[in-house]
């Protein structure tokens, strides 16, 4: 980057996806969020494709950045798995660049903040801290308010797989070592597809368990693109399907990311006959010695919020590993519309109300609308055959 004013922004569309993804490879900052088929794929009813940008030097990639538009209270945000910045390039240069990239994008869109979470098994972030990372030097907030009021600060918990098998059993709780004891004793397995389209018996049971452990919790469950995307990326190589059987029956059902050498916990559950069972902590323990036989280094279990009144991640420090910042941020862009629009709706508890509610009323008013007009219609129409009699 030895000339700044050769260097410009490319829309996603603008930018081969062949080259994209051989950016992707090469960049250690970078994670499977950030290659070219998960930015076009349509989740929860929109893609990442719109807005997503790269930096570049002539035809040469010095970051990547990708972001989707979301409705939060009356506000907008831009948010995604955010920047991902060249091991080659004048890091200071290239920060200012994307700032001002952002910035431009988040006013020109009418959006008031813009939410970065960046993936923490990419190999570039793996350890680092906040301070240290591009979130601190653009300027971001070290966590990330959501539809609550407070920023939601957490960590996520990593284990080494270098350990012996031992050791990294050692690391889990003591409910957790005696659960999996019980579970082997008991002579439960488990089946693990990864590089093969799953078959619909396996996937079947994955979809089953996701659905029941969503609902029992009060959470959303994914939909059907989000469930396609997954069983594609199973079969690429991107994802390992765990499933865990007491006997003949699947009772537990994991997905794990595999990429750079990290496994990472993207979603799973049980059943709910079976939460006792301790087949969750076997579950994991049998997918991290999977990882570990196919050259995984580290293993993630997911973030953990510590001041969540929800005991939000609670489950997922039971197994030791090392705890590391997890890398969420914001920056606000337009201060008095963020104050408006998204925290003050939070405050009052109606961010996930007023939009719905916003769309019942319209829909009120243009049926109103529409009887008036009818109405008026009626009345000309019989004044048309009044005079014609």
């Amino acid at each position: 980057m030895k000339d700044s004013t050769t260097v410009r922004v490319v829309p996603f569309h603008s930018s081969t996806t062949a080259e994209w993804d051989a950016f992707v490879e090469s960049c250690s900052e970078a994670y499977i969020c950030h290659l070219s088929r998960y930015v076009e794929a349509s989740l929860d009813g929109s893609s990442y494709s719109e807005f997503s940008f790269a930096i570049m030097d002539g035809d040469i990639f010095l970051a990547i950045c990708v972001l989707r538009k979301t409705r939060v209270g009356l506000g907008n945000i831009l948010s995604g798995p955010g920047v991902a910045i060249s091991d080659h390039v004048d890091r200071r240069k290239a920060i200012d660049i994307i700032k001002k990239a952002i910035v431009n994008l988040s006013e020109r869109l009418n959006c008031q903040s813009v939410a970065f979470h960046i993936p923490p098994m990419s190999p570039g972030q793996i350890g680092r801290r906040y301070f240290d990372s591009s979130l601190a030097q653009l300027g971001f907030s070290f966590g990330v308010r959501g539809n609550f009021l407070d920023y939601d600060y957490a960590y996520v918990s990593v284990i080494n797989l270098g350990q012996d098998n031992n050791t990294i059993l050692k690391g889990f709780t003591k409910g957790n070592r005696a659960d999996v004891t019980r579970c082997k004793r008991n002579g439960m397995s488990v089946v693990i597809t990864h590089a093969v389209c799953p078959c619909d018996a396996e996937w079947h049971n994955f979809l089953t368990i996701h659905v029941q452990t969503f609902e029992r919790n009060g959470l959303t469950p994914f939909d059907k693109a989000r469930f396609t995307v997954l069983r594609e990326s199973v079969q690429l190589g991107y994802l390992a399907l765990v499933n865990a059987y007491d006997n003949t029956k699947c009772i537990a059902s994991i997905l794990i990311e595999i990429y750079k050498g990290g496994a990472y916990y993207l979603a799973g559950g049980c059943q709910t006959s079976s939460l006792s069972s301790g087949v969750m902590a076997f579950i994991h323990y049998s997918a991290m010695l999977w990882a570990k036989e196919r050259g995984v280094s580290w293993y993630c279990m997911g973030s953990t919020a510590p001041a969540s009144k929800t005991g939000y991640g609670e489950f997922k420090k039971r197994f030791g590993g090392e705890k590391y910042d997890l890398l969420s941020g914001e920056l606000v862009v337009d201060r008095r519309g963020h104050l408006r629009k998204i925290v003050i709706p939070c405050a009052c508890g109606l961010a996930g109300i007023i939009p719905p509610l916003f769309r019942i009323i319209a829909r009120s008013s243009l049926q109103r609308i529409h009887t008036v007009v009818s109405w008026l219609k009626r009345k000309l129409q019989a004044k048309k055959s009044y005079l014609r009699s």
